[in-house]
């Protein structure tokens, strides 16, 4: 697979969470559990953004400012564990992960990056 360049992979993320948080508005996880119209895309969002932190390239991801694991390992959780994701978690994740992350991202945007993107 070819190397892309961070930057538009960052804004990806963060055009995904900002999409989740839109979504989910203020819903908690019964509500979120409740309406598999807004679960089924801010799920995918959320595995958007774990899919696209896997294709940083390295030196990018030790030079930014936040841990890309977390948002990897809930997409691994949401892809492979499907059956045991919950819509609480995910509300939660949105709700309480989504804000500063979003701000990490927008950091990190507002500066050059290690490949020059």
């Amino acid at each position: 697979m070819a190397k892309r360049a961070a930057r538009p992979i960052l804004e990806d993320m963060l055009a995904y969470a900002e999409e989740a948080c839109a979504i989910l508005e203020q819903r908690d996880g019964a509500a979120l559990r409740a309406d598999r119209i807004r679960l089924l895309p801010v799920t995918r969002a959320l595995e958007l953004i774990g899919e696209a932190a896997t294709r940083l390239p390295n030196d990018v991801v030790g030079a930014i400012s936040f841990d890309v694991r977390p948002a990897i390992a809930m997409r691994h959780r949401l892809i492979h564990g499907y059956d045991t994701a919950s819509a609480d978690i995910i509300a939660k994740t949105v709700r309480e992960d989504l804000p500063p992350f979003m701000a990490a991202l927008r950091d990190a945007l507002a500066g050059p990056l290690p490949d020059g993107s």
